[in-house]
């Protein structure tokens, strides 16, 4: 497979020997990408065979459990039993983490112990939340945060999967949340803040900002540019980084509105222009003497108004409810830099919290209560990064060890 940016080519070549290529009607514009990003290629190293059962593979950790009724199997809302040791194999094989089953899969924690601020920490195995977790080296893939609203403690996200019965920026009463949360399997571990940063949190602040993005879109536009910050130290080792930017160009000639909201309005964005299709954003790059993937890793910023609305994905949400709630005070915070992982390693959760007995019967040693899920997870990090400005706008999440560089 032989590639610019946006011209592709497939040759099949049985034999060794000197092969000859010649690429003909080339345009201006791809002269210009040309001449800044090279030629690349890539190689198909397995067979029809071999490759089937990857594929095969693949499709299990995503294929179930797309529904929104739990009395239905496979298609309804929880996930099937293959599904589920598929991504347990995968998290084994891929980010070395073997899960351990718990003797408890609910802990009943009453929402009197949840407050303003908590932070609830999930995972699902269920494809996605595993893909996210092997990109950022995050033990998590989804966030949501406790907000009292209207006398009432809800649970504020962003959430838009198949399996949710609703869908948006949105609040759910904690019961009712708990209550959906079990039918798709969810892992839910609850992470209280320090007592400081709960005395510090501004709740009339943080309801006013909710109320203002409640009901946007989730945030699609900047999916993957708070975990892509550097033009080559985000990539796991079987994703090639020239490849991203080849993938979308290919996609959009199939899916030309999918491209247009997952990656050309973020372009865009960092272009400082309007409009601009896929093969103009990457000569009005190449003119600045900015590859695709440079551009790519450019920060994402807060206040970007996309055509649908402010783009917020789980975490960076939730970021920015601490945000308006005042727990960075005057610091210069981008919460759309924020991935899961990013969240949970804030050093405004209370690690050494007095936990429930029931919390701590269920699950001895972990400093957090889980009160859903088949499997204890485990939080590398948590609570030890403090906040400072700029934070997470160009940090590294090299496989297998994903170290995080000090003031990225």
């Amino acid at each position: 497979f032989i590639s610019t940016t946006s011209r592709h080519h497939v040759e099949y070549m049985f034999f060794s020997k000197k092969h000859v290529l010649t690429f003909k009607n080339m345009a201006a514009d791809d002269m210009i990408d040309l001449n800044l990003a090279g030629l690349r290629m890539y190689m198909f190293c397995n067979g029809v065979a071999d490759s089937f059962v990857s594929v095969f593979s693949t499709i299990k950790l995503f294929l179930g459990g797309l529904g929104v009724n739990p009395k239905w199997p496979i298609i309804g809302s929880h996930v099937p039993e293959y599904m589920e040791k598929a991504n347990v194999h995968f998290l084994n094989e891929s980010m070395g983490w073997s899960l351990e089953k718990r003797d408890v899969v609910e802990v009943d924690l009453d929402e009197s112990e949840i407050h303003d601020g908590d932070f609830l920490a999930i995972t699902r195995l269920d494809g996605l939340d595993e893909i996210i977790m092997w990109g950022t080296g995050g033990h998590i893939g989804h966030s949501t945060v406790a907000l009292t609203l209207d006398g009432e403690l809800n649970i504020v996200e962003s959430q838009d999967a198949w399996y949710w019965p609703k869908h948006k920026i949105q609040r759910n009463p904690y019961k009712q949340w708990v209550q959906y949360a079990k039918n798709c399997d969810f892992h839910v571990m609850v992470l209280p803040l320090k007592d400081e940063y709960r005395q510090k949190f501004n709740r009339t602040a943080a309801i006013e900002w909710f109320e203002s993005v409640e009901g946007m879109p989730y945030g699609y536009h900047n999916f993957l540019f708070s975990w892509i910050d550097t033009v080559e130290d985000n990539y796991p080792p079987a994703l090639p980084k020239d490849f991203i930017a080849i993938a979308f160009e290919m996609f959009g000639e199939l899916m030309p509105s999918v491209i247009e909201t997952f990656f050309l309005q973020a372009m865009n964005h960092r272009l400082g222009t309007q409009g601009l299709d896929f093969h103009q954003v990457v000569t009005e790059a190449a003119k600045r003497n900015t590859t695709m993937l440079q551009l790519m890793a450019e920060p994402e910023l807060d206040g970007w108004w996309y055509s649908d609305g402010y783009s917020y994905v789980c975490s960076c949400f939730v970021v920015g409810v601490y945000k308006a709630a005042g727990l960075f005070g005057d610091m210069e915070i981008n919460a759309v830099e924020f991935t899961p992982k990013d969240v949970y390693q804030l050093d405004i959760f209370n690690a050494t919290a007095e936990l429930p007995q029931k919390c701590k019967d269920a699950d001895p040693g972990l400093p957090y209560c889980q009160i859903l899920g088949k499997y204890r997870m485990t939080l590398p990090g948590y609570s030890t990064v403090s906040a400072y400005p700029h934070m997470n706008e160009n940090c590294a999440s090299i496989a297998p060890d994903y170290v995080r560089p000090d003031g990225c």
